[in-house]
Protein backbone atom coordinates (compact mmCIF):
# COMPACT_ATOMS: atom_id res chain seq x y z
CA UNK A 1 0.00 0.00 0.00
CA UNK A 2 1.02 3.40 -0.87
CA UNK A 3 2.67 5.42 2.33
CA UNK A 4 1.50 8.80 0.70
CA UNK A 5 -0.82 10.16 -2.24
CA UNK A 6 -0.16 13.13 -3.79
CA UNK A 7 -3.02 14.73 -6.63
CA UNK A 8 -4.09 17.94 -8.20
CA UNK A 9 -7.86 18.66 -8.57
CA UNK A 10 -9.98 20.21 -11.18
CA UNK A 11 -13.24 21.50 -11.14
CA UNK A 12 -14.21 19.66 -7.83
CA UNK A 13 -12.58 16.56 -8.88
CA UNK A 14 -9.10 14.93 -8.99
CA UNK A 15 -7.35 15.32 -12.29
CA UNK A 16 -3.74 13.81 -11.78
CA UNK A 17 -2.54 11.44 -8.58
CA UNK A 18 0.62 9.87 -7.67
CA UNK A 19 0.60 6.40 -5.13
CA UNK A 20 4.19 7.04 -3.24
CA UNK A 21 6.10 4.44 -0.85
CA UNK A 22 9.21 5.40 -0.06
CA UNK A 23 11.42 6.35 -2.85
CA UNK A 24 9.25 4.52 -5.32
CA UNK A 25 6.38 5.78 -7.69
CA UNK A 26 4.36 2.91 -7.55
CA UNK A 27 1.19 4.68 -10.21
CA UNK A 28 0.46 7.44 -12.08
CA UNK A 29 -2.65 8.22 -13.84
CA UNK A 30 -4.02 11.97 -14.69
CA UNK A 31 -7.46 13.39 -16.68
CA UNK A 32 -5.40 15.77 -18.63
CA UNK A 33 -2.35 15.06 -20.77
CA UNK A 34 -1.86 18.90 -21.12
CA UNK A 35 -1.08 19.54 -17.67
CA UNK A 36 0.27 16.48 -16.50
CA UNK A 37 3.69 17.65 -17.17
CA UNK A 38 3.76 20.10 -14.38
CA UNK A 39 2.49 18.01 -11.88
CA UNK A 40 4.95 15.01 -12.71
CA UNK A 41 7.67 17.18 -12.04
CA UNK A 42 6.57 18.54 -8.82
CA UNK A 43 6.35 15.04 -7.65
CA UNK A 44 9.86 14.46 -8.85
CA UNK A 45 11.08 17.40 -7.21
CA UNK A 46 9.29 16.35 -3.67
CA UNK A 47 10.68 13.14 -3.77
CA UNK A 48 13.52 14.03 -4.50
CA UNK A 49 13.70 16.79 -1.23
CA UNK A 50 13.85 13.29 1.00
CA UNK A 51 15.28 10.75 -1.42
CA UNK A 52 19.30 10.80 -3.06
CA UNK A 53 17.41 8.30 -5.40
CA UNK A 54 13.72 7.56 -6.61
CA UNK A 55 12.65 4.46 -8.71
CA UNK A 56 9.65 3.87 -11.30
CA UNK A 57 8.45 1.48 -13.72
CA UNK A 58 7.63 3.14 -17.15
CA UNK A 59 5.44 1.13 -19.35
CA UNK A 60 5.69 2.63 -22.95
CA UNK A 61 2.24 2.32 -23.42
CA UNK A 62 1.14 4.12 -20.33
CA UNK A 63 1.73 7.96 -21.38
CA UNK A 64 1.56 9.23 -17.92
CA UNK A 65 4.69 6.59 -16.93
CA UNK A 66 6.71 8.01 -19.99
CA UNK A 67 5.92 11.76 -19.14
CA UNK A 68 7.94 10.73 -15.98
CA UNK A 69 10.69 8.96 -17.71
CA UNK A 70 10.96 11.70 -20.37
CA UNK A 71 11.90 14.33 -17.29
CA UNK A 72 15.12 12.65 -17.02
CA UNK A 73 17.90 12.73 -19.41
CA UNK A 74 20.27 9.44 -19.75
CA UNK A 75 21.66 7.94 -22.12
CA UNK A 76 21.15 4.58 -20.65
CA UNK A 77 18.91 2.53 -23.17
CA UNK A 78 18.61 -0.26 -20.89
CA UNK A 79 15.39 -1.55 -21.33
CA UNK A 80 13.29 -4.57 -20.22
CA UNK A 81 10.49 -6.97 -22.23
CA UNK A 82 7.59 -8.18 -19.84
CA UNK A 83 5.98 -11.23 -20.69
CA UNK A 84 1.99 -12.28 -19.45
CA UNK A 85 1.47 -15.93 -19.63
CA UNK A 86 -2.13 -17.83 -19.73
CA UNK A 87 -2.54 -20.97 -18.48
Amino acid sequence: MPSEVFFSRANDGIQDVAFIKENEIYYLSSRDEATFDSFAVAVVNELFEDNQSISFEADNVDWAAMAVKNIFHTDSIETFDTWVYKK
